[in-house]
């Protein structure tokens, strides 16, 4: 057998080129001749280190000399690892990282070939006759892939007078190997039948398992309602009434959900199952009033009312709608769901809401706190004891002497001395669309027409991470850890009593009452990882932290992610930023 039949099966073709086309001895030498002009001398050296020490080639050489056949100058190792015989559908069985692997094991097989070549050659040195016996025959080598998923085999020439192969011989082998599953048996006839040593094959083939695929929710309703308004005359803002809220009726589809699959569980080349993972089940975004379907495929609306997206999760609340003013008549409100309220706010009343407060009118000092939003259509003087606490944005034409919270954005006409703490942007760009005096602390934007004035009315203005946020994420992350260390205690628990062949009935009732607190537990983490999560995407918003604005009159002192800057001169159309070597930056808009 020549050098273009050992090596025909070994250089990148496909199957069926590899039966139809071989290389010649004389291209073979080509190519050796081309790598060695581009090699250094130090190439040179390795590579006949590679050839004097290498086990596999000291084999192959062997094999050849016994032929009568010329050497590669290359080291076979390499011509098999680059050129390696392919399979179909390759990629899932990890087809490069196998053959790697399996070389490691070919080379200890082969080391241990070379030491009974060695002993051979001494007795022929010595003058003593070789028997049958004493030659070496071939070797099948055999790689296993992780599970079993895949078979890989080199047959190692018989070296002397070892005993040559036969395709009776490799199935016996095979069978002792219990290889019983995906056996490619007319490659199998083909290697024992023509002899095909020093190649390498893929002998057998598992069926791969797949993994469920997870399961995933498709929303129908946005996450934040956007509200219409025009500006009448004097620039003020004039809500439209029926776009403040998103009405839902009771079964209407909030989400899809889409169920995660089993998977498919594989076979390996022993027989053996190969367990497929199952997908994971998609976090269901539901809050109050709304219901998973029955089949578990849909989130629908529990209730008449109105559709919020809050803290993660859609729940749907109903308003409480006072004519009025709230006034003595009516009282302080404390409601689980929206409050509308037609008229004014007098001072000196708390109003609570799980919902959206509207007010249609003013509101004087007085307390206002809303699990989502606050919208005044004719603004707050809080002669400086009012307050508004929005987990939402917070619209009003005017803000003046009051102190406001907002977890979203503030969108104002004016803000006049007021104490602002805003997770996400100030924004007073219509109507006067000004800031004058007091202080503001923004997660991400301050944007105005003006800010400042004439008057020399000092503004104070902090862009960046807020420190209450900072601590709820250190809060919640102390939290976390509690909640692991807890899961582990149970854990623990739950396994030494798993353990025990006969449980007592009150060990049964502990084992279950710990199997209960564990998935409890669970739950805990899965919602404190989600909200660590969504404070970690908050808090990187800051790096975006601008101030845009028309004019800005001093002084206005301006801290950007703890980088302070003081405005002493009257600007015009500035963008104020902190640059990447924490600077901080006016630059002027065209």
């Amino acid at each position: 057998m020549g050098v273009k039949n050992i090596f025909k099966n070994f250089f990148g073709r496909k199957k069926e080129e590899v039966n139809e086309q071989n290389l010649s001895n004389e291209e073979i030498q080509k190519e050796d001749s081309q790598s060695i002009e581009t090699e250094t001398p130090e190439q040179k050296q390795q590579n006949l280190e590679k050839i004097l020490s290498d086990p596999l080639q000291i084999l192959y050489n062997t094999w050849q000399e016994e032929l009568g056949k010329e050497l590669l100058y290359r080291p076979i190792c390499e011509y098999l690892k680059e050129k390696a015989y392919t399979i179909e559908d390759a990629e899932p069985f990890e087809w490069d990282m196998n053959v790697e692997k399996f070389f490691t094991q070919l080379e200890t097989v082969s080391k241990k070939r070379v030491a009974q070549k060695e002993r051979l050659h001494g007795k022929s040195q010595q003058g003593e006759e070789q028997t049958e016996e004493e030659g070496i025959d071939f070797e099948p080598v055999v790689y296993f892939s992780k599970n079993n998923t895949l078979a890989l085999m080199v047959v190692l020439p018989p070296i002397g007078k070892g005993k040559d192969m036969e395709y009776e011989l490799l199935k016996e082998f095979i069978k002792e190997k219990e290889i019983q599953n995906g056996v490619d048996e007319a490659l199998l006839k083909k290697i024992g039948e023509n002899k095909e040593y020093m190649k390498l094959f893929a002998v057998a083939k598992g069926q791969i398992s797949q993994d469920g695929v997870d399961g995933e929710i498709i929303e129908h309703i946005p996450h934040e309602n956007e509200i219409s308004y025009t500006e009448d005359e004097s620039g003020n803002m004039d809500f439209k009434e029926f776009d403040l809220f998103k009405k839902i009726s009771k079964g209407d589809l909030i989400c899809d959900i889409i169920l995660p699959t089993e998977g498919q569980n594989g076979l390996g080349v022993k027989g053996n199952e190969i367990k497929a993972k199952k997908g994971k089940a998609a976090f269901v975004p539901k809050g109050k009033n709304t219901v998973v379907s029955e089949d578990g495929t849909q989130l629908l609306a529990g209730s008449d009312g109105y559709i919020t997206f809050q803290n993660g999760l859609f729940k749907v609340t109903q308003a409480l709608e006072i004519r009025g003013d709230v006034d003595l008549s009516v009282g302080n409100l404390d409601f689980n769901g929206d409050i509308i309220i037609r008229g004014d706010v007098q001072g000196g009343f708390r109003i609570k809401a799980e919902g959206n407060i509207t007010v249609f009118g003013m509101v004087e000092d007085s307390y206002l706190y809303s699990d989502e939003s606050i919208i005044i259509h004719k603004g707050m003087n809080g002669n400086q004891k009012g307050e508004l606490h929005a987990k939402g944005n917070i619209h009003s034409t005017f803000l003046e002497n009051a102190t406001v919270y907002s977890g979203g954005d503030i969108i104002v006409n004016s803000l006049v001395s007021c104490k602002v703490y805003c997770d996400k942007s100030v924004f007073a760009e219509t109507g006067l669309g000004v800031i004058i005096g007091g202080s503001i602390m923004a997660m991400q934007s301050v944007k105005a027409r003006i800010i400042g004035t004439k008057a020399h009315r000092k503004t104070e203005i902090t862009l960046g991470t807020l420190p209450h946020i900072a601590n709820e994420c250190e809060d919640l992350e102390k939290y976390m850890k509690e909640i692991e260390a807890t899961l582990t205690s149970l854990d623990k628990n739950i396994s030494y009593l798993k353990g025990i062949n006969e449980l007592s009935k009150q060990k049964e009732g502990v084992l279950r009452q710990s199997e209960e607190q564990f998935a409890a537990y669970t739950e805990k983490k899965e919602e404190v990882a989600r909200q660590i999560e969504e404070i970690r995407n908050q808090m990187g918003l800051g790096e975006k932290a601008a101030i845009v604005c028309s004019i800005i009159y001093p002084p206005v002192k301006i801290n950007i992610n703890g980088q302070v800057k003081n405005i002493e001169e009257i600007d015009r159309n500035v963008k104020i930023f902190l640059s990447k070597e924490d600077e901080i930056v006016v630059s002027y808009l065209s």
